[in-house]
């Protein structure tokens, strides 16, 4: 479904690197999207590249974040907090790890325990992911998270939505 580099940042964070395929090309089975590591065709990967002089440099125009991957101590915690309390869809489980996403994307979230299996959320102030912005195609969509997550008693701060004709209206910074 996508091809990625993985890479971390001093403080150790990661860092993905990706392109998705077409979705013509995703291969599912039984509802989950089907994931694999294999290596990297470094050969295929420099003819693609800047090849000199001239070209552009840095991230392309046009270029967004994805999907974030969360180090999590329990993976079925989070993913019972983002299905049943968000309203991702889990698109696929996979050594440790779920994905989850709406609309029928490979994922837009991925949980994974493999370095922090048990761990207790940060310190404030630790280096890391302090937060992330999920947006919703409707205000209506907005309001039912909100109230999930009130019903629940998660704490919750909406944010302003966006201006007329945007495709998308931010609800909650996620922390």
């Amino acid at each position: 479904m996508s091809e990625a580099l993985y890479l971390s940042d001093p403080d150790g964070n990661g860092i993905e690197i990706y392109r998705d395929r077409p979705r013509s090309e995703w291969k599912w089975s039984d509802g989950s999207v089907r994931m694999a590591t294999e290596p990297l065709d470094l050969e295929s990967l420099l003819r693609e590249g800047p090849t000199g002089e001239g070209d552009a440099a840095g991230v392309p125009a046009g270029a967004r974040i994805g999907h974030v991957h969360l180090q999590v101590g329990d993976v079925p915690l989070a993913v019972r907090f983002y299905h049943e309390l968000i309203g991702f869809d889990v698109t696929a489980t996979w050594g440790g790890a779920a994905f989850l996403s709406a609309g029928g994307y490979h994922h837009r979230l991925g949980l994974n325990s493999w370095a922090s299996r048990g761990a207790a959320p940060s310190d404030e102030g630790s280096a890391g992911l302090d937060s992330f912005e999920i947006r919703v195609p409707r205000a209506a969509e907005a309001d039912s998270i909100e109230a999930s997550l009130r019903a629940a008693d998660v704490p919750t701060r909406r944010e302003a939505g966006a201006p007329p004709g945007a495709d998308q209206t931010p609800w909650a910074r996620c922390q």
